[in-house]
């Protein structure tokens, strides 16, 4: 009856500590996403680290695409790139 007892307290503070844990991991969470929207202007690679082709599988305009969907302006490579912006960029790879 005492290794129940014991094993009852220990399941009771590990559940306790995991809830800790959940609750400090989503409240970083929560706010390390507020600052992804700073940005305005992204540069997609035409062909990223991981492919053997440029645009392979549709992956850099599908990104272009999905970044343009959530309000950034988004550019391929270094096609139709502002001369303003040539200083001022964040790549997307």
């Amino acid at each position: 009856m005492y290794f129940l007892y014991i094993f009852v307290a220990i399941r009771s503070r590990l559940y306790e500590s995991m809830r800790i844990i959940h609750f400090v991991l989503f409240t970083v969470a929560g706010y390390s996403q507020n600052s992804i929207n700073n940005y305005k202007y992204v540069l997609v690679p035409e062909r990223f680290d991981f492919s053997r082709e440029n645009n392979q599988y549709g992956l850099s305009t599908t990104t272009k695409l999905m970044l343009e969907q959530k309000g950034f302006v988004a550019f391929v490579g270094n096609q139709g790139l502002p001369p303003t912006l040539a200083c001022q960029q964040v790549y997307c790879a």
